[in-house]
């Protein structure tokens, strides 16, 4: 006996299976034979012997029709992820077709028109947008407007992206994300209504009498944008929003506790207090909510059932980091990125997405004194403004796999005067 797993057993396998080809299943009697000039024993002979038969009877039996019928049924029936309707999206003519995009100008064309149809909206229909979509996930409408903007839970994914990567991903995950909630969505949600109890009740305790109401989609100056608070609040003096997270539903810890143990934690301790981190996905989407409803604060309220704990904090509209930080940046993901896809898509299509950026032609001379054009796509500003005699662009040429840091005076017919 051969131990088929030492040292050279692959070649020792191949032989074997040669020589079982060639000389079919009684080929280790027959080698036997061949090599020690002796007649193998009886037991020896008769377990090959019997695999031979076996074999023949074998190929009888699944040379019948009815035989390869029901054993082709039953491997169709247990190829389940290969014929799941997932599986099947990508395949057929678009995962293999090369289809060019279309030209610049049509493409500007198509996005003017897009524009007008859902953007330019009289205030009366964005009010009854906003009247049709307060149920929010359980309203039909409220998704498919939903569909059409960036929304302010994702302000924090755009503002703090890494221009050096592709926006593919993160187009992908807005416009075509097939998530439809799981144990923690579901819980957050279950628990909202509760939790804006409890918001009522703890202000209460503090003299102050207030209602929630619900709010829809709202985006009545850039219409592209869209916010969806938990609520609107309203007192006996001012008007305000809410905001609720409730997590941690499957760790058996305080929120002051989670500070300290979980490095992604919303939370951060200061100065024994809880606060939102100003880093935070979620401080991004407060200021979104609060700018695009023009409301001055927003209460943000952070709750779990295990162990039971409740933060409540009062956060304040800063306008000066939303119109020049978030809404600059926001403007240009959307209109560079996402209403390009949105006005003629080319998801699962080759060459895919479209890149964002400016594209420039301009001339060097080398240390040969050679002159040659360069092609690339200006990818953001580094430093100062565009055209400052001191301004930084981060390029990214044709063929390269990496962005570079060009000063403008470097460039011969620059970033300004270029195609």
């Amino acid at each position: 006996m051969f131990n088929h797993c030492n040292h050279g057993s692959w070649h020792t396998r191949c032989y074997g299976a040669a020589l079982r080809f060639n000389r079919g299943p009684k080929w280790s009697t027959s080698t036997w034979q061949d090599i020690t000039n002796t007649i193998p024993g009886y037991h020896f002979d008769k377990l090959f012997t019997e695999r031979q038969l076996a074999l023949e009877n074998n190929n009888i039996i699944k040379s019948k029709p009815e035989i390869k019928s029901s054993r082709w049924k039953r491997k169709m029936a247990s190829v389940k992820e290969g014929n799941t309707k997932k599986a099947r999206m990508h395949y057929g003519n678009q995962s293999i077709q090369v289809e060019e995009d279309i030209t610049k100008s049509e493409l500007e064309e198509k996005k003017t028109i897009f524009m007008k149809k859902n953007y330019n909206l009289e205030l009366s229909h964005i009010k009854e947008i906003e009247k049709h979509t307060k149920l929010q996930l359980t309203s039909a409408s409220w998704m498919n407007e939903r569909k059409k903007r960036l929304t302010a839970s994702n302000f924090g994914l755009v503002y703090k992206r890494n221009p050096k990567i592709p926006v593919t991903p993160l187009v992908n995950s807005l416009l075509y994300s097939t998530f439809k909630g799981n144990k923690a969505t579901r819980f957050g949600l279950r628990e909202e209504r509760v939790t804006i109890q409890e918001y009522i009740q703890q202000k209460a305790k503090q003299k102050v009498k207030l209602k929630v109401e619900n709010m829809g989609l709202v985006d009545e100056e850039v219409q592209f944008l869209g916010a969806s608070p938990d609520g609107k609040v309203i007192d006996e003096h001012n008007e305000g929003l809410i905001e609720i997270k409730n997590i941690l539903h499957n760790k058996v810890m305080t929120l002051l506790q989670a500070t300290s143990s979980i490095k992604t934690f919303c939370l951060e301790k200061n100065n024994n207090e809880l606060k939102l981190k100003k880093t935070h996905n979620y401080f991004y989407q407060c200021q979104g909510l609060m700018n695009i409803c023009k409301l001055p604060w927003i209460d943000f309220i952070v709750r779990t059932t295990n162990l039971y704990d409740i933060n409540i904090e009062g956060i304040y509209r800063d306008s000066v980091l939303w119109e020049q930080n978030l809404l600059p940046k926001l403007k240009a993901f959307f209109l560079n990125a996402m209403l390009p896809e949105l006005t003629h898509p080319r998801h699962n299509k080759y060459p895919g997405i479209r890149e964002p950026g400016r594209r420039i032609t301009h001339e060097w001379i080398l240390e040969d004194r050679c002159k040659n054009w360069f092609k690339g796509l200006v990818l953001s500003v580094l430093k100062k403004s565009d055209g400052d005699v001191n301004a930084v662009y981060e390029i990214k040429y044709n063929g390269e796999d990496d962005a570079n840091e060009v000063e403008h005076k470097e460039l011969l017919e620059d970033y300004r005067n270029s195609s």
